[in-house]
């Protein structure tokens, strides 16, 4: 046994450099990329190719079974993964407007219909209790600690909540949609500071029911942008 030829200090069992150490260390310069890109663009593996990978790839956990530990430890990897901007494969890079275009083509009609992986599949009764159970009360990946049963103030009335929406001109105060159109019938009233208590009609505001159900994530975010209209008074409806 030999060590790596790169200086890591491992050992090689068959030649002079371990496995992915030949171009540790290397930068690539733009012309032996372009060359590279030249070569695979447009390359494809024919099926039997596909197979032999496929089957090669399948052997590594091929009656294996994870622990809940391990499991865990993958989940929370994947959560932190990219918390830091920095750490996204494309942070720091610009999209071109033919990039662009490209990409939302590619992307168009993905999950339409017949595209969609559940397409004309039809869940039993005992699946789907299975999967509500799977995402009910703390086992849901936005619980909150049971707050949505906390009571509202007393003075919660239908009639305060009319008044917010008149005083928004029935009209969604992000999308601006209106009232009694398609789809949104009645508006709902949002807590701006996600205080059930706070009846104070300034942190109060009309949302549709599409705006209404995002603004139960990243509920930091919400506060902030919401809290930004209020200082500089803006107006989102004409």
């Amino acid at each position: 046994m030999k060590q790596c030829k790169c200086g890591c200090g491992q050992l090689t069992k068959y030649g002079e450099w371990k496995r992915g150490h030949f171009n540790k260390g290397k930068k690539r310069t733009k012309d032996t990329k372009e060359r590279i890109s030249k070569t695979l663009k447009g390359f494809k593996h024919s099926e039997e190719t596909k197979r032999k990978i496929s089957k090669n790839n399948s052997r590594y956990m091929l009656g294996k079974k994870m622990s809940d530990g391990s499991k865990i430890k993958m989940s929370i990897a994947a959560k932190n993964r990219f918390k830091d901007k920095r750490n996204h494969p494309n942070f720091g890079k610009k999209f071109t407007i033919e990039l662009k275009e490209k990409l939302s083509l590619s992307h168009k009609g993905i999950c339409a219909k017949e595209k969609h992986p559940n397409w004309g599949k039809h869940l039993s009764f005992e699946i789907r209790k299975k999967i509500g159970n799977a995402q009910k009360g703390n086992k849901s990946h936005n619980w909150k600690g049971g707050i949505s049963k906390l009571p509202y103030s007393f003075n919660w009335t239908d009639t305060l909540k009319e008044s917010i929406r008149q005083r928004d001109n029935y009209c969604c105060r992000l999308c601006g949609v209106k009232s009694g159109s398609k789809f949104h019938d009645k508006l709902d009233v949002h807590h701006i500071d996600y205080d059930k208590e706070n009846i104070d009609p300034n942190y109060l505001i009309s949302l549709c029911k599409s705006c209404h159900s995002k603004t139960n994530f990243n509920r930091n975010k919400w506060i902030k942008f919401f809290n930004k209209m209020i200082y500089i008074k803006v107006r989102v409806i004409k």
